[in-house]
């Protein structure tokens, strides 16, 4: 299996909560995988950890490594990439051999490196917050979307002063799963062959 981490590493808040956690599980014989998505405010209610929301766990790991481990940089990294294997394979119940980190700037990247992907936009989507940077302005309809606003789909949960509507962590896992999907369509696509280089960078 594989464990897809979709990574807050905005400087602005300095945060590093894994807004996005996806499994991928394959079956070599078949060729097909099963993906499952964790929501990110779940409580995974694992016998020998801490009750807390599921996307504050690398995080909590990171901190850990820093702090009694002594380990900084990609040694950091490594061990709380570990323990999230270890933990969400005890918690599926499958092995998790491989695991794929992704922060905010990588995903912009990559989508714009396809040159955007097609996808289904459910609902109109208005949202900014100045701190941060975030400015989500989608309306609902079939589109392409550039790596900025593909990031807004998939992390739309709040609106600005009500004017759209609210969306939950289940709607969220629905829009990931479309943009993955969305990805892979634009990987086999004969155009795609040509952009390989930049997308290999992102």
């Amino acid at each position: 299996g594989m464990l897809v981490l979709g990574l807050d590493t905005r400087a602005e808040i300095g945060g590093m909560n894994t807004d996005v956690m996806m499994a991928a599980v394959f079956n070599p014989q078949s060729k097909t995988a099963t993906v499952v998505s964790i929501p990110r405010d779940s409580d995974l209610n694992l016998p020998g950890y801490k009750s807390q929301k599921a996307n504050a766990f690398y995080a909590g790991f990171l901190s850990t490594a820093r702090s009694k481990e002594k380990l900084q940089g990609d040694q950091a990294r490594k061990y709380a990439t570990e323990h999230m294997k270890e933990m969400i394979s005890k918690f599926l119940e499958v092995p998790i051999d491989y695991a794929i980190i992704v922060d905010f700037q990588g995903f912009v990247d990559v989508i714009d490196a396809l040159g955007g992907i097609n996808v289904y936009v459910d609902q109109d989507m208005r949202y900014w917050d100045h701190a941060d940077g975030t400015d989500i302005n989608l309306k609902k309809g079939n589109q392409t979307l550039n790596g900025e606003e593909a990031l807004g789909f998939v992390r739309y949960r709040k609106s600005r002063d009500n004017l759209t509507r609210e969306s939950s962590d289940f709607e969220r896992n629905e829009r990931q799963d479309r943009v993955l999907a969305a990805i892979l369509d634009k990987l086999k696509s004969l155009g795609s062959v040509t952009r390989i280089g930049s997308l290999m960078d992102a």
